[in-house]
């Protein structure tokens, strides 16, 4: 009998410390700030980081520049349905978070700075159709991930600095039939980058500093 109590306590106690095995979830803002103004997502949200609305009080812009995200809490920024811009920089953005960002019609911009995006959130990540500006930088690239961007048939803007991309990557892009800006800075482009940007025939400005190229 005192064996089994000393087995059951010894459960209770690694339930209570987060279950065996079971990780913690990650540190999120949102999440946190949402459990401080009674799960309002307008007060939690003006309560520690810029947010702009329009004239009906919908929120229409969201920075959480340098703020801890997780895909929790971006499933609750997904319901702002009014919502036009977002910016991020979270090194733990997910395919789940991503994916409830399908749920914002009206999101054209999306900032994401230092992410560390797999296969599957990139995939995700060229689903989101609406998009007219991304900004991806300092996000490494993994296999395929211009594939995934040239599904974005609407983008008319586009930032790659510091991703680590190369001249091989480039072709996709060219699906891009409404890109206009496209900033590669920071990348390890070579020459036989030219060509690969001349076949983006709606291109109007290339940035392309820290680069080593020629003319282009």
């Amino acid at each position: 009998m005192i064996g089994s109590r000393t087995i059951l306590a010894s459960v209770l106690l690694l339930a209570t410390a987060g279950g065996c095995g079971t990780s913690p979830a990650p540190p999120d803002d949102v999440v946190s700030a949402l459990a401080e103004h009674g799960d309002e997502i307008a007060t939690a949200l003006e309560s520690f980081c810029p947010v702009e609305t329009d004239a009906d009080g919908h929120i229409v812009a969201v920075d959480l520049t340098n703020r801890q995200l997780s895909s929790r809490g971006l499933q609750r920024i997904a319901q702002l349905s009014k919502l036009r811009r977002l910016y991020l920089s979270s090194p733990t953005l997910d395919e789940q978070g991503l994916e409830s960002l399908n749920n914002c019609p009206a999101l054209e911009t999306l900032w994401i700075t230092n992410a560390n995006l797999d296969a599957h959130a990139w995939q995700t990540l060229g689903s989101l159709k609406q998009l007219k500006r991304l900004k991806l930088s300092s996000s490494p690239l993994a296999a395929n991930s211009l594939d995934q961007l040239a599904r974005l048939s609407q983008l008319e803007f586009l930032d790659l600095a510091s991703t680590g991309l190369a001249d091989a990557e480039l072709a996709p892009l060219s699906q891009l039939s409404h890109l206009q800006t496209l900033v590669l800075d920071q990348g390890r482009l070579g020459d036989k980058a030219v060509g690969a940007l001349a076949a983006i025939t709606s291109l109007r400005r290339v940035s392309l500093n820290a680069m080593a190229i020629g003319d282009v």
